[in-house]
């Protein structure tokens, strides 16, 4: 979605929002994408854009709101030397996010739209099955005692 100068910047193209499909969006979650906030209903997801300036990041966060219908907003992050802009998609979106991307997203990136927790794994509702799943072990002690442990580091609930 960018256009790469001879000089090794990137640009934005005016016409970003003709590039912009549910599938582009679901590989730009899961490659730059981070879930952000803590706790059910607050919980929204930053696309990381810091290459970008304010201008082209803002030029982005409108072309997803136009083309989504998404109310996203641009957020400066300060780094060691330099002011970062990150585009934030609020908690409010992301059953029409969900509902996007979902079909193009690998399961091992759901946790980034809120539909389960990174380590304490629910699939129940989703009718999803985990293709990445390969032996599970009863864990005898510890936090996780009496559930089954993903050799990959993730948890299936116990029945």
């Amino acid at each position: 979605m960018c256009i790469q100068k001879p000089n090794g910047s990137k640009q934005i193209p005016v016409d970003v929002a003709n590039y912009l499909t549910p599938i582009s969006l679901g590989y730009w979650l899961a490659d730059d994408g981070a879930k952000h906030g803590k706790g059910k209903g607050r919980e929204g997801v930053m696309l990381n854009t810091n290459s970008y300036d304010k201008v082209q990041v803002e030029q982005l966060s409108s072309a997803l709101n136009q083309v989504f219908g998404l109310s996203s907003t641009v957020y400066a992050k300060r780094g060691r030397t330099t002011i970062y802009y990150t585009i934030y998609i609020p908690s409010r979106d992301m059953p029409k996010l969900q509902a996007l991307i979902l079909p193009y997203l690998h399961s091992s990136m759901y946790y980034k739209v809120g539909l389960i927790s990174k380590y304490p794994l629910s699939l129940k509702g989703l009718g999803v099955v985990p293709n990445w799943c390969l032996v599970c072990v009863s864990a005898s002690s510890g936090p996780h005692k009496g559930n089954l442990v993903v050799s990959t580091g993730y948890m299936l609930e116990s029945p």
